[in-house]
């Protein structure tokens, strides 16, 4: 927009439907894998000629028919996405010594879902004292973001230095909102939540802000082969108690580069410090009143879930890490080499402490200060090259090794050995928290009376192989990923002994025997969740530009087909269906526990790509 003013726009909107059913432990016998488990092979659980499903005898008094359950049942997930993202950068001054430039960064993320869950009275679970049931569940979430940055570059007449300042301030927005209107004893054939005698409300609320200011400087020395930057990030947010408060977080790098040294095209060394900060998550800051009912009057009372006291100091995790590395060219670019080593501490831990009965309360959120941390260590590597590449045909090959080592560092006096929350108990194998220890470990009965580590969630390493051919208009790529060592909780295959129908019925007694022995419980389902996985293979085609000429207009420079496939392949020695599972979702710690999740899914993309 004229000489001065660059705008760059950028949207995607996403719109999926999802109709998966149910999942997950539920407690009641409900889901497929629950089911499975506990039927013979020989019931027969189709239709009568009525369409009437047998009642199903060995659900341990649920009834569940699992067909029944997959006809009549419905949980349609809509989700609406709307990310979008704009940049404007004006030039104030230019010229050979000096340039001022302006930057505004805007972005939003919009999402918004709806869940109407309908589980008709005629269903066999159903036939409780309040048979049918129907739920209108809609949440909407927007996070935005706006960043404002001034930025001057100053260039010697003698070319000496490059010096750039940098400064500016951002500001963060995050709304949710969830409403899930549930009603019960619902008449026949009706859906509506209105139809119900039982109903009941849920409604969730919660609103972030952040605001963070920003500097850094920025030197290109001897003749651009030495780099150094530092800078600081002045952060608050509402989430802290103290919601005024800026904590800082700084930030320092260097890396030197020899170009044409012995056989390297080029070599960088380079090093960098810096700190970020966890924020506590909403309403940890407040002890706060759940609502009820008392005798048919509204009421705010101090119990589960609100029944929890929070520091009156809480404030963010710190993150400290240091890292170095190294990066080389070889044989005019055909060979790359990428290796780094970190560290990284983690302090002012955030934890949950179970308090006496006695306080009314729960527990305690509270930084823990210097008395937690957790330290990882670690090294990425990456060789990527071109093994051919001639006038029709390029290879491009990558290939990548990365390895984590956790450590919990404990004062035992004031923060003592735990197990944290979401797990299934030492039976079957727990994370646990203790000094010297890696901080995603598995604990459970070692079989002889006692506890003792089983196994680790953390893999020993990681490897990944890609592959991207080019043969004249056609591409073809493909990614594998290797995961060496880590291991999960299987209680899903626990599901299946216990009901006497696993498929290797003499390992499953064996399982059994172990797991149930009196007073020397074994821990058997902690299992290696080692795997190779197909992640993606994608073949493109690029129209050649005679083609282009002849089918559309002069505006349009490219178009590109495109089909691909996400999770084609797994190879694994794990007994579950998926070495990636997490039933207590995405959290840091007590990763790796399964039971009865939804089966992985393969994905296809087919994608029609037009350049103007």
């Amino acid at each position: 927009m004229g000489s001065k003013l660059q705008v760059k726009v950028n949207t995607n909107l996403i719109h999926s439907l999802t109709k998966r059913g149910i999942s997950n432990n539920d407690n009641v016998n409900v889901t497929p894998y629950f089911v499975i488990g506990e039927t013979p092979s020989f019931f027969d659980m189709r239709p009568d000629q009525n369409g009437v499903y047998p009642f199903n005898p060995f659900t341990f008094g649920s009834g569940t028919n699992l067909l029944q359950t997959v006809a009549q049942f419905q949980a349609p997930e809509d989700v609406f996405r709307l990310i979008g993202s704009v940049n404007a950068t004006y030039t104030f001054l230019s010229s050979d010594t000096h340039q001022l430039r302006a930057t505004i960064d805007g972005g939003v993320d919009a999402f918004q879902e709806k869940v109407n869950i309908y589980a008709p009275a005629t269903l066999y679970w159903q036939q409780t004292s309040l048979p049918g049931l129907a739920t209108d569940l809609s949440g909407v979430e927007t996070q935005a973001t706006v960043a404002g940055t001034l930025t001057h570059s100053y260039t010697p007449q003698s070319k000496a230095f490059t010096a750039t300042t940098s400064a500016g301030v951002r500001s963060g927005y995050d709304y949710l909102r969830t409403t899930n209107n549930v009603t019960q004893n619902l008449l026949p054939a009706q859906q509506n939540v209105d139809r119900g005698s039982a109903g009941s409300v849920f409604a969730n609320r919660q609103r972030t802000r952040t605001l963070a200011m920003f500097a850094q400087e920025e030197l290109l020395l001897l003749g651009e082969r030495l780099f150094v930057s530092g800078g600081v990030l002045a952060q608050k947010s509402t989430n802290n108690v103290d919601i005024g408060k800026l904590f800082y977080y700084p930030k320092a790098a260097a890396s030197y580069r020899w170009p044409m040294l012995g056989p390297f095209e080029e070599l960088k060394l380079r090093a960098a410090y810096g700190q970020t900060g966890n924020e506590p998550l909403y309403g940890q800051k407040f002890a706060a009143l759940c609502g009820l009912s008392y005798t048919g009057q509204n009421a705010v009372a101090i119990q589960a879930p609100c029944n929890i006291v929070a520091d009156p100091t809480l404030h963010p995790e710190r993150n400290r890490e240091i890292e170095a590395g190294i990066d080389a060219g070889l044989f005019n670019s055909r060979l790359a080499l990428s290796a780094t080593v970190y560290q990284k501490n983690n302090t002012d831990l955030i934890l949950q402490q179970t308090l006496a009965q006695s306080t009314g309360f729960a527990q305690r959120v509270y930084n823990a200060g210097s008395s937690a941390e957790i330290r990882n260590r670690g090294i990425d590597v990456s060789v990527s090259g071109l093994p051919l590449r001639t006038k029709d045909v390029s290879w491009m090959a990558r290939v990548t090794f990365a390895k984590n080592v956790g450590l919990m560092k404990l004062d035992t006096l004031l923060v003592p050995a735990f197990a944290p929350p979401n797990n299934f108990g030492f039976s079957y194998g727990a994370g646990f928290i203790q000094q010297g220890a890696s901080p995603s470990q598995i604990y459970g009965r070692d079989g002889k009376g006692g506890l003792a580590k089983m196994g680790d969630y953390e893999p020993k390493f990681t490897m990944g192989f890609s592959s991207d051919i080019t043969y004249k208009s056609f591409r073809l790529y493909g990614l594998l990923d290797w995961r060496h060592g880590g291991d999960v909780v299987n209680v899903t295959q626990n599901v299946f002994d216990e009901d006497l129908i696993a498929p290797d019925s003499a390992a499953s007694a064996a399982r059994l025997d172990a797991f149930h022995a009196t007073g020397k419980r074994k821990s058997v389902y902690v299992q290696d969740a080692s795997f190779l996985k197909l992640r993606e293979v994608t073949l493109s085609y690029q129209l050649p530009d005679n083609i282009i000429r002849s089918l559309f207009a002069g505006n349009v420079t490219g178009v590109r087909l495109e089909v691909s496939g996400r999770n084609l392949a797994t190879w694994s020695p794990y007994a579950g269906l998926d070495p990636e599972v997490s039933n207590f979702g995405n959290q840091n710690i007590n990763r790796g526990q399964d039971l009865a999740p939804y089966p992985p899914s393969r994905s296809y993309f087919f994608t029609l790509a037009v350049d103007f």
